[in-house]
């Protein structure tokens, strides 16, 4: 009985909520997408700004060693480059440290100078020296570790051989922090516009069906009184479709009294034909 109540009172309210529930899957599938990609481009943009600075930071350290190495001085012996690097890891909290090593041989390398005073005189990983080697006088390079980047500088002799490099590790957390943040605004605004984008396409199917639906009702509701041979029909006509529902109504009705007449014919001339 509740069912039917139901029925009843929203039925007009179905076809909206079907046609809004298929949009509403395309409209969240198509979003989807969109934040996807729009996350994706944001990531992309966000990580070369932050390299990006870091390249340049590490390009003017790079052309202030190169001015001493000019000079005629060899690596060990920039005093003032240990107290340069000190100032630049203190002016930015996202720089974890800033270190300038020198290429030993094809192979090796050892670090010079470093912000983590513990690092100095310690070996660089083979990967470092296999990216130089493999750069193709390539000045910049890049590394991704876990929770740190690594923006490198490689430093040539006259002879453009590379002798040496600058690094510059900064904190990946920082960057995969912003990264949160803008996935969980993205996520509130898509679900925010869905919500709203359900809202609106289901009043626009409610507004161009809703006398559609009421006139369909209608006529279903007083389908009954054209086989009851009633010369009405029991409501108001508002709409065309509902004109030409009155004008099936009248021919219907002509047709059943018609077939009413031949059946009453044909059972007189049966009977007739009996008693004759």
């Amino acid at each position: 009985m509740f069912s039917s109540y139901i029925d009843k009172k929203y039925n007009g309210y179905r076809l909206p909520l079907k046609l809004s529930f298929i949009a509403l899957g395309i409209t969240i599938f198509s979003l989807s997408l969109l934040s996807l990609l729009i996350y994706k481009k944001y990531d992309s943009a966000l990580s070369h700004s932050v390299s990006s600075r870091f390249f340049v930071i590490a390009d003017d350290l790079l052309h202030t060693v190169s001015n001493s190495l000019n000079l005629g001085l060899n690596l060990d012996e920039l005093q003032s480059t240990q107290a340069i690097i000190q100032n630049i890891k203190n002016k930015d909290p996202t720089i974890l440290c800033v270190g300038v090593f020198e290429l030993t041989s094809s192979h090796a390398g050892k670090i010079v100078y470093n912000t983590r005073h513990e690092r100095i005189g310690g070996n660089i990983p083979t990967s470092w020296v296999d990216l130089i080697q493999h750069s193709e006088g390539k000045k910049f390079w890049f590394l991704d570790e876990e929770d740190e980047g690594i923006v490198g500088v490689t430093l040539y002799n006259n002879f453009h051989q590379p002798i040496g490099g600058i690094v510059v590790r900064y904190d990946q957390r920082h960057i995969d922090n912003k990264l949160s943040m803008f996935a969980k605004k993205l996520f509130l605004y898509t679900v925010v516009l869905t919500a709203v984008i359900f809202i609106f396409v289901f009043c626009l199917f409610y507004y161009c069906f809703h006398s559609l639906l009421c006139s369909l009702k209608k006529m279903q509701m007083s389908l009954p009184s054209i086989f009851k041979g009633d010369s009405f029909v029991p409501f108001i006509i508002e709409s065309d479709l509902e004109s030409h529902f009155y004008d099936m109504h009248k021919k219907t009705k002509v047709l059943l009294e018609t077939f009413a007449a031949l059946e009453h014919q044909t059972t007189t001339e049966v009977t007739h034909e009996k008693c004759a």
